[in-house]
């Protein structure tokens, strides 16, 4: 019996955190966020793969006259900085703006 009080009680919740304002706003945030650094990251990197795919003699090319090092290098390790900085972004708003909107769900389902 106690385990049909416990789902009423998990359903009535869902139906609660549902029905609030901040979780549709939670929800919105979140996926805007989520499409938009994942839409980043795959430019990025797709942008290289396609410059290597399609123009590699841009790659090619040394940084200075008689000098080992290619500008494919440092685009390279660019990309992978860009992607380090967009995941940070990522971090940084998750770790703000949805933890505060979590927490305002939270109070706004505990009433």
């Amino acid at each position: 019996m106690e385990s049909n009080r416990e789902h009423a009680l998990y359903v009535h919740a869902l139906d609660q955190i549902g029905s609030a304002e901040s979780y549709a706003e939670l929800v919105r945030t979140r996926s805007r966020l989520m499409w938009s650094t994942t839409g980043s990251v795959f430019a990025i990197y797709w942008l290289f793969i396609l410059v290597v795919a399609f123009r590699p003699e841009w790659l090619a090319k040394t940084l200075s006259v008689g000098s080992a090092v290619s500008v494919g290098i440092p685009v390279a390790a660019l990309v992978v900085v860009l992607s380090w900085l967009v995941t940070g972004w990522y971090v940084y708003v998750s770790g703000s703006r949805l933890d505060a909107l979590s927490a305002t769900l939270l109070k706004e389902c505990a009433r």
